[in-house]
């Protein structure tokens, strides 16, 4: 088609001007072509959907439990070591129970006789107190304490003791029914007042009864040691109101106690 417009456009060889312009004109007058419409870009893949599942519930944290803390092993005790739990300890108690022994371990509250004493220092062997558990611990149930005058109160020592405290007008009242607990039921008896010489003197008339004077806590375990003192006279001028219920304790630890061997005779033949 381009060869017939080119021959149309030349006459006897020459371009025809006239032509060339008609043609020009031609193609000016015609409506121009609408652009081509673009194609639709594609669309890009999708990846295929993963099925439908069930879903899967998150992992809980794991709580950490709660982690106990290693208790050390108990130290072993030295070679040659006897432990006691007894709440008095007598000669009797150790009858038998020294052979190769170095060191004899008792509680921080137990009472060792004199005697006791005496014998482990001629033998070379160590006394030491621990924190250690004593067996047979008495209650105060097992001890009676009556109060005379108006030094100590009956109301508030039973509120500092969890025990009915008795109180009582005549110390030799006291002192006679102090006398009946020990020998009937066995029990400890103590007798707060200020006539603490005439309640030790009327209760020591009796027999089987020991009964000493105790001002402080040395002078307790004593009286418990020294002769099983079963029971404790106390001035209440003489003791601190807030050491008057330790006092109590003490000597209700371990509750009724014989009279030691070596003072049996004497004292249990007093009339």
């Amino acid at each position: 088609m381009d060869d017939d417009r080119d021959t149309r456009l030349m006459s006897n060889g020459r371009l025809d001007i006239d032509a060339i312009v008609r043609e020009v004109l031609q193609r000016l007058m015609q409506p121009a072509a609408a652009p081509p419409e673009p194609r639709p870009a594609a669309e890009p893949q999708r990846a295929p959907s993963a099925p439908a599942s069930t879903p899967v519930p998150a992992a809980s944290t794991p709580v950490s439990a709660a982690v106990t803390p290693e208790v050390p092993p108990k130290p072993a005790d030295p070679p040659g070591t006897l432990r006691l739990a007894e709440r008095v300890i007598t000669l009797a108690t150790l009858e038998g129970r020294l052979r190769g022994v170095r060191r004899v371990a008792v509680g921080r509250s137990a009472v060792v006789t004199p005697s006791v004493r005496d014998v482990l220092g001629r033998q070379g062997i160590a006394l030491v107190r621990e924190d250690l558990k004593c067996a047979g611990s008495a209650t105060l149930m097992n001890c009676q304490v009556r109060v005379t005058g108006a030094d100590c109160s009956a109301a508030t020592l039973s509120s500092q003791l969890g025990l009915q405290v008795v109180s009582v007008d005549r110390v030799a009242e006291a002192v006679k029914q102090s006398v009946r607990d020990i020998r009937t039921e066995q029990k400890l008896a103590i007798v707060i007042t200020r006539q603490t010489a005439l309640a030790l003197c009327l209760a020591n008339r009796h027999r089987r009864v020991r009964a000493a004077i105790a001002r402080c806590e040395e002078t307790v375990r004593d009286a418990v040691g020294s002769i099983g003192a079963n029971l404790l006279v106390i001035d209440p001028r003489r003791a601190k109101p807030e050491e008057l219920p330790r006092l109590i304790r003490i000597f209700a630890e371990g509750g009724s106690r014989d009279c030691p061997h070596e003072f049996a005779q004497l004292l249990e033949e007093t009339v």
